[in-house]
């Protein structure tokens, strides 16, 4: 019963009918170990499932796992394109292969200039060697002063030729060179990684592997290869070694503890009926909003009768249990006493007021389970 007709019953017998003035005896109701909390809609999934789309354009797939096997998460259970990931991958090693002898090169090239650079120095340096000598001889004894600036112009051609070096062949530049060749392998890296990660298919959850693509798209003489366009459902991982009732908390919006045992007698929309227990509650962002949802767990010996359920709509009678007997308080037995009663003070203090040092273990939909005291 919602709030809005308790609320209508209440006024009803507030009008009609006069409080009872006689004790209500506890003891004159049922007992049992669970009460009913009422019922709500929800959808029969599995733990987990991944529907895999293709994403970019028409290609041919290859699947490395069967339909019908199972698959881990992470795993890689298909590739697109097979052929032309293999050329990048023969085009990066040969990229590889060059860098190392451009790398090579460049050392050998610097070496090079090095050295001739060392040939250049030491032939002008002899060349200054032999002109200071001959300022000693007579002969020359005139000409110091334009040996002294032929001199000046050999070290100037010496210092030119090392600042040309510094500018072209420095140690610096060099390590600039082969970062630059370094640096575009590694893009060239990135690329190929890219590349396979969009050719391949690795599952997000482990489970059951399942192609969705028709027959006709596989090749001729194989049931591993196939073409597939941008849009196809290739493919559908399920774990369903759970399976589990989906409420959403909007369809059951009592509030469900996790201190306490629930459990949901559930039927689905083809008449399979099965009993499942509290698993837990999630929260997911879906359009926008944050919407959160009951999960009960079918019980392992229904979950052969369950799986072919998958995706069914479900009416789930949930119930909360207890580990002992206790009584069973019907709120319309309630009013019937004193109406008057439950309207000031509610459900649960009303019962609490007719049964002093009793306990209210949880309110259902239409009644109140009650532990007595045992000194009572």
């Amino acid at each position: 019963m919602n709030v809005f007709g308790n609320k209508l019953l209440v006024l009803l017998l507030l009008l009609t009918a006069p409080a009872w003035s006689e004790e209500l005896d506890l003891a004159s109701f049922k007992d049992a170990d669970m009460l009913w909390l009422g019922s709500a809609s929800g959808l029969l999934a599995p733990l987990a499932e991944e529907l895999v789309l293709a994403e970019a354009g028409s290609g041919e797939i290859e699947f490395y796992k069967k339909d019908g096997e199972q698959v881990k998460a992470r795993e890689t259970w298909a590739l697109m394109d097979r052929e032309r990931l293999e050329q990048q991958e023969k085009d990066f090693v040969l990229a590889e292969k060059e860098l190392g002898y451009q790398l090579s090169d460049l050392d050998g090239k610097y070496k090079g200039e090095t050295k001739k650079l060392e040939g250049v120095v030491k032939k002008i340096e002899e060349q200054i060697r032999e002109l200071v000598l001959s300022k000693k001889l007579p002969e020359v004894s005139k000409l110091g002063k334009e040996i002294d600036e032929a001199v000046a112009s050999f070290k100037k051609e010496i210092a030119d030729a090392h600042h040309q070096h510094a500018m072209s062949y420095s140690a610096e530049k060099l390590d600039f060179e082969k970062e630059k060749l370094r640096q575009s392998l590694n893009k060239k890296r990135t690329e190929l990684r890219l590349f396979r990660d969009e050719k391949q298919y690795q599952a997000s959850v482990s489970g059951r592997l399942e192609y969705l693509l028709p027959e006709v798209r596989f090749l001729e003489g194989s049931d591993t290869k196939a073409k597939v366009k941008a849009g196809d459902q290739i493919a559908l991982i399920r774990d369903d070694s759970k399976m589990l009732v989906v409420i959403p908390q909007t369809s059951f919006p009592l509030a469900l503890l996790k201190n306490k045992r629930y459990l949901a007698r559930v039927t689905t929309e083809s008449g399979t009926s099965f009993t499942a227990h509290y698993y837990d509650k999630v929260t997911r962002q879906e359009s926008g909003k944050l919407l959160s949802y009951h999960r009960f767990q079918v019980r392992d010996v229904d979950l052969a009768s369950a799986r072919p359920g998958s995706g069914q709509k479900v009416i789930a009678n949930i119930s909360e249990t207890f580990g002992q007997r206790v009584y069973i308080v019907t709120k319309a037995d309630l009013l019937h006493h004193d109406a008057h009663l439950v309207e000031e003070k509610g459900w649960i203090k009303a019962a609490l007021t007719l049964w002093p040092g009793c306990k209210v273990l949880s309110e259902g939909g239409g009644a109140l389970a009650i532990e007595k005291n045992d000194e009572n």
